[in-house]
């Protein structure tokens, strides 16, 4: 946690970097506040992930059982370079077992990512759509 004025401005920067755009004092004061709801450290890189997270989900709040799905998925498969999209569904399902399938395409229609069950994807894409999925269930 920042101890001064100066230290809380530099993770605003960070934010609006990330983020594209410059935002209001307001709305830093709330996003601050999510981030630590959500038992995140507040930290340069963590302010990052939360300001990406903020462009794909404007509106939603990302909270402390999306993020311990998201970790759990994380530690399984941390070390998978590519997914079929086959593999995807299967592991989404064992995050996220009452996702509808339509659900589950349609996270990947909002992310602009062609859904194929012979495709390869990126581990990151796939983060992307895991965090997605466990945040529609929420």
């Amino acid at each position: 946690m920042p101890k001064s004025k100066s230290a809380a401005d530099y993770y605003r920067q960070c934010f609006e970097k990330a983020y594209g755009k410059k935002i209001r004092h307001d709305q830093w004061a709330k996003y601050r506040k999510e981030i630590l709801a959500a038992g995140i450290a507040l930290n340069a890189e963590s302010v990052r992930f939360y300001a990406r997270f903020k462009q794909i989900r404007p509106r939603k709040v990302l909270t402390k059982s999306a993020i311990d799905t998201y970790l759990k998925f994380d530690s399984q498969y941390r070390f998978t370079d590519t997914f079929f999209g086959y593999e995807i569904r299967e592991a989404v399902n064992q995050l996220v077992p009452n996702l509808k399938k339509d659900t589950f395409y349609k996270c990947f229609a909002r992310l602009h990512i062609p859904f194929k069950h012979d495709l390869k994807y990126s581990y990151e894409e796939v983060c992307r759509v895991v965090i997605f999925a466990v945040l529609v269930d929420c």
